[in-house]
This record gives C-alpha cells, sequence and structure tokens, in this order.
C-alpha cells in the first residue's frame, strides 16, 4: 500500500495514467463511429467491445486495422481521426515511460 501511495504522489505517473484512460476513452469513439457508420466494418473486425465474447480476438483485429494503416481506405474522417489519435497517444505514452524509466 505505501508502493501506491508513493506512486500516486509522483506527477509523471498520473500524467501516465491520464494518458491510458484517454486511450481507452478515444478506442471507445472509435468502436461507437464504426457500429454507427460503418457496420460492414464493424462486424468484419470481431464486432469490438467488451460487450463481446471474443473480446482479445477482436482487439487484435482492432489493433491490426489501425497499425496497419487500413483506416485510410475508410472514407470517413472521424474514424481517421480516432484511429491517428489512438497511434500517437499510444506514442506518446511509450516515449513518456521510457523517458521516465531511463
Amino acid at each position: 500500500m505505501e508502493m501506491v501511495n508513493e506512486l500516486l504522489q509522483r506527477p509523471l505517473f498520473l500524467i501516465y495514467i491520464v494518458l491510458i484512460v484517454f486511450a481507452w476513452w478515444v478506442q471507445a469513439r472509435l468502436i461507437s463511429a464504426l457500429r454507427r457508420k460503418h457496420h460492414d466494418l464493424f462486424v468484419a473486425l470481431g464486432s469490438p467491445g467488451i460487450e463481446n465474447a471474443s473480446w482479445s480476438a477482436s482487439q487484435k483485429a482492432l489493433s491490426a486495422f489501425i497499425w496497419r494503416l487500413r483506416f485510410f481506405q475508410v472514407k470517413d474522417g472521424e474514424v481517421r481521426f480516432y484511429c491517428v489519435t489512438l497511434i500517437l497517444i499510444t506514442i506518446y505514452a511509450l516515449a513518456f515511460l521510457m523517458w521516465t524509466w531511463f
């Protein structure tokens, strides 16, 4: 418990937690946009979301969709925006993590 309190007192750790929460929020918005506007793509990705029984497989499909830059094939600006935002958050979080550890 003492270690948790010590971590929570560090502002860098709190910034990292904020980045993670923001990434979850952006991913939820991306899933919502896919569900609303591109239902065929949403189903092809395995219907990603927490309520899905095969959550791990659908998350892998969504990650592959984002990191292989397949989202550029979608003509929707909202989906592209959320995908690029997730990529930038991940890069910032990894850089921030490396900066704090070394």
